[in-house]
């Protein structure tokens, strides 16, 4: 079994175990976390991840924070996952997925290279449903 491939076990043993805590939210959405869940690759809920809070996620990964003057999302994005740095059309499709099932606001492949101020760039790009995605595969004891 690869890495990722645990990773995404991971993601489904966590969503189990919410919803026996009965913390999953209503049926209707389970559902429908669960197929996005499946539809994925590890880069989705990698990405999402670091989305939901970049600044917070570089302090978990005891990565330094960027300090240039200008900076793009998907700077952020390879300062995080350096593997994805020559796979630009990786990265479009994958934000481009995130986006298009709302669980990413504000994030296109043209918006990955929009200049910004660093606080900017590492701003939260997720969405209240991108949220509950998040919780609904994250296990919290």
């Amino acid at each position: 079994m690869q890495t990722s491939e645990r990773e995404k076990i991971v993601a489904f043993q966590n969503a189990i175990l919410n919803t026996a805590k009965g913390e999953a939210p209503e049926k209707s959405k389970t559902q429908i976390f669960v197929n996005i869940l499946n539809e994925f690759t590890i880069w989705h809920l990698k990405i999402l991840d670091l989305m939901k809070n970049p600044k917070e996620w570089f302090e978990s990964q005891k990565l330094p924070i960027p300090k240039s003057i200008t900076y793009t999302i998907s700077d952020v994005i390879y300062d995080a996952f350096p593997d994805l740095k020559d796979q630009t059309a990786l990265l479009n499709y994958v934000c481009n997925d995130l986006a298009r099932m709302g669980l990413l606001d504000a994030v296109s492949s043209s918006s990955l290279r929009t200049m910004m101020t660093v606080d900017g760039a590492l701003a939260n790009r997720i969405t209240p449903f991108g949220e509950e995605f998040m919780n609904f595969v994250t296990f919290k004891k």
